[in-house]
């Protein structure tokens, strides 16, 4: 059984590349940098969306962690009060995300942001955060990034 090219794995990665450079990333930038001294929790399902997002924090601005909605519920709100948040859901639905956007909103609102995708009255960050603070980033929800903005799921040579 052959392995696919890397060519083969990264077809429609341009189109992705293209649509991440169209995005205005600039109220993004702004919540990132507002305070470099503070740590900042990446909390998405699973943890795997902040994975990246904490390691370039980390590499230019300051301390980051990626966490799960889940073990945001096991952090005191005094820890939350003294870190930053953002909220990354590609919809805001789900029922740990929306868990997690109602603690934040509540015990640190003015250092919680957000990161999705859906722009809907069912999304609880746009729901419960400043708007100025939630980044939407547009995509064509057709399935065409359903496996992740760009992923890469199989073995290459």
């Amino acid at each position: 059984m052959s392995k696919p090219l890397m060519s083969e794995i990264l077809k429609g990665t341009e189109e992705a590349l293209k649509l991440a450079d169209s995005q205005d990333v600039s109220k993004l930038h702004d919540f990132l940098f507002a305070e470099p001294g503070k740590p900042m929790l990446f909390v998405g399902n699973g943890g795997m969306q902040g994975h990246y997002a904490s390691m370039l924090y980390e590499q230019y601005v300051g301390i980051g962690k990626s966490t799960t909605p889940f073990m945001l519920r096991s952090m005191s709100d005094v820890v939350l009060r003294s870190c930053r948040c953002l909220l990354m859901s590609d919809g805001g639905n789900n029922i740990d995300i929306k868990d997690a956007t109602k603690r934040m909103a509540a015990v640190n609102p003015q250092n919680t942001g957000g990161f999705t995708s859906v722009d809907s009255e069912k999304n609880i960050l746009l729901k419960l955060l400043d708007k100025d603070k939630v980044f939407l980033f547009k995509h064509p929800h057709d399935g065409s990034f359903q496996e992740g903005f760009i992923s890469v799921t199989k073995q290459f040579y």
